[in-house]
């Protein structure tokens, strides 16, 4: 078939194209006249090379699988695809496209075990997800003009990879991840502005800063997160305004600054864990946010987070070793709870404004002296104050409490401020406990 095909000139297949030879057999002649096909498929052969040199469209998509001693594959002239698969081949050492420049479904390329390089310098625009993963020998990505991914953009798993730039890339339509590369030390997506869907930058431990790798982002309208980035000590979104889901930054022990200066909504939290080396949280002007938690940092000693106003699944400041303050000047409600513990050298909380919230938790602070809340009238939840260092508590307008109230083993904190605080509420608690606060003289105005 294979040989009336060539010998008759062919210059089109309107249907599948689809080659499983096995054995020492080679593709001889070459297709020469071959333009464009309906499909292409390459399925587990013994061939070790595959060229069409004169084909330009293959309108439903290209598919090369499990090909293992295929060491070369040559389109020079194609320009547009339906999609383009190249996996599981680990004779295959380097994989150009030179005149491609659109795919109307997914380029992915992966489990390529001898790959080192691939290339499509002319690709702009890809309908489909974008996915280069788990090429363990890969050294060298060339996507120079990509500008929209309509779906998911992917590189993961490459331990070679060193550098990755794709410096026309504005639109990733499904997410966007950069994870687990071993040696990638250099990010670069200068004009990438909008990621429908989730944002992960994990476990590339040889990374070092994210300042200039997203210069224009401004929107992630899932989750941006992040992680396990051991070496990475600066992560700075100038552009970012909104992210949709969770802002999750977790165990970058080397990380110094978190900056995301323009950033006023996110959907779902702000998550800050295990950032032992964390010195600046930088989020300015973050107006509304589905939760708040700080938690295990070691070198965080003064945030601030001026422009809050709203956090509606909550609060959690937790064994955060070196803080000694945090400022929500413009915070009102935090309907989800708001806890603050095991903060060591934490001495006062003040949250002015607040004036409702839902569980009010402040436990084991055994620095805080001074607990003021001064517009708080409701907690919708349990009210927990306990082994702290507190000589001075005042909630004076609060009113109702309608789970538990119990204020214990603050041992230096006179018994007869917790009452006053018991006297002024008129709807709750549902019980009360007021024990071991051992201040004295136990003599209040």
């Amino acid at each position: 078939q294979w040989r009336a095909l060539v010998a008759g000139g062919c210059t089109d297949v309107s249907g599948e194209l689809f080659i499983n030879i096995l054995g020492s057999q080679e593709l001889v002649p070459p297709a020469t006249a071959l333009k464009s096909v309906g499909s292409l498929r390459l399925l587990a052969t013994s061939l070790t090379t595959f060229s069409l040199p004169a084909l330009t469209t293959v309108r439903q998509g290209v598919t090369f699988t499990d090909n293992r001693v295929l060491a070369s594959l040559a389109f020079p002239a194609l320009t547009t695809v339906g999609g383009f698969n190249v996996t599981n081949h680990g004779a295959l050492t380097s994989l150009s496209l030179p005149a491609l420049t659109t795919s109307s479904a997914d380029v992915t390329v992966e489990t390529n075990g001898g790959l080192t390089s691939v290339s499509m310098p002319l690709l702009t625009t890809v309908t489909g997800n974008l996915g280069i993963n788990s090429n363990s020998s890969l050294v060298t990505v060339s996507l120079p003009i990509v500008s929209m991914v309509s779906g998911f953009v992917s590189f993961a798993l490459q331990p070679k990879l060193t550098t990755l730039s794709l410096p026309m890339l504005t639109t990733a339509g499904n997410g966007f991840r950069v994870v687990n590369h071993d040696t990638l030390t250099t990010l670069s997506v200068p004009l990438l502005a909008t990621v429908i869907g989730n944002f992960g930058v994990d476990s590339n431990p040889a990374l070092t800063n994210l300042d200039t790798s997203f210069p224009a982002l401004a929107t992630v309208t899932g989750s941006l997160n992040v992680d396990n980035d051991l070496a990475l000590t600066t992560a700075t979104f100038p552009a970012l305004t909104s992210v949709g889901m969770d802002l999750g930054v977790g165990n970058d022990p080397a990380l110094t600054t978190l900056s995301a200066p323009a950033l006023t909504t996110v959907g779902k939290g702000i998550r800050i864990i295990g950032a032992s080396a964390l010195a600046a949280v930088e989020l300015h002007a973050v107006v509304t946010a589905g939760g708040l938690e700080i938690s295990d940092t070691f070198a965080l000693t003064r945030t601030t987070f001026p422009a809050l106003t709203t956090v509606t699944g909550g609060i959690s400041i937790v064994r955060n070793h070196a803080l000694t303050g945090i400022g929500f000047p413009a915070l009102t409600t935090s309907p989800g709870g708001t806890m603050f513990a095991f903060n060591p050298v934490l001495a006062v909380l003040g949250i002015a404004n607040l004036t409702t919230t839902g569980s009010l938790t402040v436990s084991s602070n055994v620095a805080m002296t001074t607990m003021v809340m001064a517009a708080l009238t409701t907690v919708t939840g349990d009210l927990s104050v306990m082994t702290n260092a507190l000589t001075n508590l005042s909630l004076a307008q609060l009113t109702t409490v309608t789970g538990d109230m119990t204020v214990s083993q603050n041992l230096f904190l006179r018994q007869c401020l917790v009452d006053a605080i018991k006297q002024h509420i008129t709807t709750g608690p549902t019980n009360y406990t007021a024990t071991q606060n051992s201040g004295t003289p136990n003599v209040c105005p």
